[in-house]
């Protein structure tokens, strides 16, 4: 195989019932609508919507779970499991904004705003 799926559309909707989606971040509210109509088993998170708007990411102000909670009509049911690893995916959130927060290896700080860098390795450049 070249890598690449062979699965025409049903089957993939098909396959969306057994697949579970892990995040860092919680859904926003169009992602967590495209889970639902997508019919994907399970959606598993760790940082929630709540803890973004906290440390300064704009956010639309609608969890998941009321997202999931009014979708109705639709033949497959998606579970919600959030707060997975949260207190490692919160502190990966929050140094951007906090400038007291120590930086990750790879990342640095630009004004109030930070980003990650490519990592690089000595001998063989960016990893």
């Amino acid at each position: 195989m070249d890598g690449q799926y062979k699965l025409s559309p049903s089957e993939t909707m098909a396959a969306y019932k057994d697949f579970t989606l892990y995040t860092t971040a919680e859904p926003c509210p169009k992602c967590a609508t495209a889970i639902r109509w997508a019919g994907i088993k399970e959606c598993v998170y760790g940082t929630s919507i709540i803890t973004l708007i906290e440390q300064g990411w704009g956010q639309a102000d609608i969890s998941s779970s009321e997202i999931f909670g009014r979708s109705s009509g639709l033949s497959t049911r998606t579970e919600l499991l959030g707060g997975v690893l949260a207190n490692e995916t919160d502190a990966y959130f929050a140094w951007q904004f906090t400038p007291e927060r120590a930086y990750f290896k790879g990342c640095e700080r630009e004004g109030s705003a930070g980003h990650c860098l490519p990592l690089q390795d000595e001998k063989h450049g960016e990893l």
